[in-house]
């Protein structure tokens, strides 16, 4: 099995985005807004400034094989409007086909989220994701994004149309989760008395007993 490995990109990695971002459009082209003709001849990707390091609190999560090739990536870019400047947006995740079913979609996410909520100015992310894409939409709601809206013909690809779907998780509620996620993993190290010293306590003399009743009957039996 692929050990995994997850980091932010840096400008060393530009190429290797380029070619990901590109396979993901040409893998899943009713998924995005853009297409892999118009990104192929275009000079400039959107998370290209991210990765360059701008300063604006923009960036790009990836993850990594064993062989270092890049299999997923997951961008957050920033409204800088001063009205909306707590405000950040999931954009571009992908993660190649020939690694899915193994949560690295999830952990990516949850490390952008992580990273984003890090930043003290940003106090709510927001992402939209076509309505088609189950799998994606079961993951944002599986990390508490909640949809706020819908827009119907939001794509249309040649005869097709396509509805949109908008989430938007608070940075509030995301520490809210992982307080009860804590509070819950406590309490089940708690039941198993690795915290509770009297409960640890209680089973140590259960064992005691039960270990002084097999010497008892082997004491007998070697008597008769």
């Amino acid at each position: 099995m692929n050990k995994i490995f997850y980091t932010q990109l840096i400008v060393t990695d530009y190429d290797d985005y380029r070619r990901i971002r590109l396979e993901s459009l040409k893998q899943y082209p009713d998924n995005f807004g853009s297409t892999y003709e118009e990104e192929l001849n275009s000079q400039s990707l959107k998370l290209d400034s991210a990765i360059k390091g701008n300063g604006q609190g923009n960036f790009a999560m990836g993850a990594f094989n064993n062989d270092n090739k890049l299999i997923g990536i997951c961008g957050l870019v920033r409204d800088l409007r001063l009205k909306t400047r707590h405000r950040g947006e999931i954009i571009q995740m992908y993660i190649d086909p020939a690694f899915g079913g193994q949560g690295i979609g999830k952990t990516l996410l949850r490390l952008s989220i992580e990273k984003a909520f890090k930043n003290i100015e940003i106090e709510q992310i927001i992402l939209n994701v076509v309505c088609t894409n189950d799998r994606a939409i079961t993951l944002y709601k599986k990390l508490g994004f909640i949809e706020y809206g819908r827009l119907e013909n939001y794509f249309k690809i040649d005869s097709r149309y396509f509805t949109q779907l908008f989430f938007s998780l608070a940075k509030k509620d995301w520490q809210a989760r992982i307080k009860n996620q804590e509070s819950g993993i406590r309490y089940q190290v708690s039941r198993i008395g690795l915290i509770n010293p009297d409960f640890k306590y209680e089973i140590l003399q259960i064992i005691f007993k039960q270990l002084l009743r097999i010497c008892f009957s082997l004491t007998i039996v070697f008597l008769l």
